[in-house]
């Protein structure tokens, strides 16, 4: 896990850490054993965690893969790309949940960046065209 380029996770069912990758603790500047046994909630407050929260209820509910974007405000990147998926037993009942974390938040500012542009050009047209 330490030598994959994204941040990897493994939770309990109740979200809390079972293990990190080193890339975790980098993003966050926090030490494995500030992490361990918290749950998300517990580590920020920002408005990415309802969403990664909710990514993880569906994979549980689901039993399958979710992937979304995700913004925080106050923690690591500020733009991930969340992959959540079930790890299962030998019965095949889901009893904790993986996850990697993708930094994008260059991309997701420039993309913005674009969005924004675009949108001036198109006014700057329309008031051409009056």
């Amino acid at each position: 896990m330490d030598n994959a380029p994204f941040d990897m996770v493994v939770k309990d069912l109740q979200g809390r850490y079972l293990m990190i990758n080193r890339g975790v603790e980098a993003a966050w500047d926090l030490d494995a054993a500030a992490i361990l046994g918290q749950r998300l909630p517990d580590l920020s407050g920002s408005v990415g965690v309802a969403q990664v929260e909710a990514i993880e209820r569906e994979v549980v509910d689901t039993g399958h893969v979710v992937a979304r974007e995700v913004q925080f405000t106050d923690l690591g990147p500020e733009w991930t790309y969340e992959v959540k998926f079930p790890i299962r037993d030998a019965a095949g009942r889901i009893v904790a949940l993986g996850g990697v974390a993708i930094d994008i938040s260059d991309r997701k500012k420039a993309q913005l960046a674009l969005a924004e542009s675009e949108a001036r050009l198109r006014r700057a047209q329309q008031q051409a065209r009056l």
